[in-house]
């Protein structure tokens, strides 16, 4: 078994489909008034399926404490409800009665939702490597998510994001205020994440490493490949 780079299934578009300096000036301001999320609102966001074990039951317990706090803030969560991990129906009740939580369901256009939160959270109780993490971060947006495996590779803890305890929703509450009250340090993490995503995460950069991996196990095969220059192509 070898991992390759830093890790990830696919790398993520950095520099093309997760790139916040292409998106259109409307995007962001557009894609709040679709979900009727005041332009001036402060967004904490969750992109993933709602279930319990992503962290949803814990997520709506924090933001029971942070919605009192914060007026001005709005809870936006994309992705689908799944019958198999269901949340107890009373927190899917909270969330749906709240107008100041916006669920958007099943998205593949994902750019614009990063677009219009200014923070990410996952409190996630397992993940393999959350590309998740690894959109929010191009989009350079400020992450939080638990200390379990997958996040920890995803996440700098205090250089690109926060790390907090899995099942702790109140650990949760302490991070989120952080950087509610420090947009200083959601700029400085929102950059270094971008940074990092660049420098260590390019989908092209793994495409080359998954191909040359295979060239190198074949002729150790004796196997020849014809043309290697196609690593070179991919990485063009």
């Amino acid at each position: 078994i070898r991992v390759l780079l830093e890790g990830s299934c696919n790398g993520v578009d950095a520099a093309g489909r997760f790139n916040p300096s292409l998106l259109g000036d409307n995007v962001r301001n557009n894609t709040r008034g679709k979900y009727d999320i005041p332009s001036d609102a402060i967004v904490v966001g969750f992109v993933g399926r709602l279930v319990r074990s992503k962290g949803i039951v814990e997520l709506a317990d924090a933001w029971g404490t942070l919605r009192q706090d914060f007026p001005r803030l709005h809870l936006l969560l994309v992705g689908p409800a799944e019958p198999g991990d269901p949340v107890p129906s009373e927190v899917q009740r909270s969330l749906q009665d709240d107008p100041r939580v916006h669920l958007v369901g099943e998205e593949w256009n994902i750019p614009p939702m990063y677009a219009a939160m200014d923070l990410l959270v996952l409190p996630t109780y397992r993940e393999g490597f959350p590309i998740v993490l690894l959109e929010a971060a191009a989009m350079r947006l400020p992450m939080i998510a638990t200390k379990v495996p997958g996040c920890v590779d995803a996440i700098q803890d205090g250089v690109t994001g926060t790390l907090v305890p899995s099942h702790d929703s109140r650990q949760l509450v302490v991070a989120v205020r952080r950087y509610l009250k420090d947009p200083e340090l959601c700029r400085l993490h929102g950059e270094a994440a971008r940074e990092r995503v660049l420098r260590d995460f390019s989908d092209r950069a793994m495409w080359k490493a998954v191909y040359e991996e295979y060239v190198e196990l074949l002729e150790e095969r004796g196997i020849t490949v014809p043309d290697t220059s196609v690593a070179a192509t991919v990485a063009d």
